[in-house]
């Protein structure tokens, strides 16, 4: 397979993947923004990748894409950090916690031989 088409393949599950995530979060979010903004950036850059891989002639478009598609990409990396800094990530890392500290609890208990 070309890689150009690999990339195009990979960027567009990447997309899908952040829209669905962008619906799951509440509306009005932070979170939800962040996904959006991140899932627009990908976009992009598979829009770019798609015209690489049809060989498009218009060499001056990839770098108006890259960069909107990096400066969506930034804009999510912020939009994210805002949501952890105004609690709206408090739930996931909670349940992460309590995972994390059962998780080491049944490996102790297993070392032991319990």
């Amino acid at each position: 397979m070309n890689s150009e088409v690999l990339r195009l393949l990979l960027t567009v599950a990447l997309m899908f993947l952040l829209l669905k995530q962008a619906g799951r979060a509440m509306p009005g979010s932070r979170r939800r923004l962040a996904f959006g903004l991140g899932a627009g950036g990908i976009g992009t850059i598979a829009v770019m990748n798609a015209l690489v891989a049809m060989q498009f002639g218009a060499t001056w478009l990839y770098p108006v894409l890259s960069l909107t598609g990096f400066a969506l990409l930034a804009g999510s990396v912020l939009a994210l950090v805002f949501a952890y800094r105004g609690g709206e990530l408090d739930e996931q890392f909670r349940q992460v916690r309590a995972s994390t500290l059962a998780e080491r609890e049944r490996r102790e208990h297993k070392e032991r031989g319990e």
